[in-house]
């Protein structure tokens, strides 16, 4: 696995496994974030970076950060519908 060196505002300059680091996107499309846990003293540490920077990060073994999405008005519609049910703690109970 290759390894990175970054820095910690606290530690310093400290190594990295790359898959140590979580790439995410941001709302601007050539802007995305990176972080990781600091090894030395547990920090999360979270930098910016521009597109280029985000693809070398990945092409080296970071990890994509997990994409969670918000609920669209139709699920909020659906789970509002749902518990408007009178029966609706009975079909919990059986799932």
């Amino acid at each position: 696995m290759r390894r990175l060196r970054t820095r910690c505002e606290a530690c310093g300059e400290v190594p990295l496994r790359a898959d140590d680091i979580l790439v995410s996107d941001t709302v601007e499309p050539d802007q995305a974030s990176w972080s990781f846990r600091c090894p030395g003293c547990g920090n999360v540490v979270e930098q910016r970076c521009d597109a280029e920077t985000r693809r070398l990060l990945l092409m080296s073994g970071a990890r994509p950060k997990p994409i969670t999405s918000p609920m669209g008005f139709g699920e909020l519609a659906s789970l509002r519908a749902l518990l408007d049910r009178p029966d609706f703690v009975d079909l919990m109970r059986n799932h």
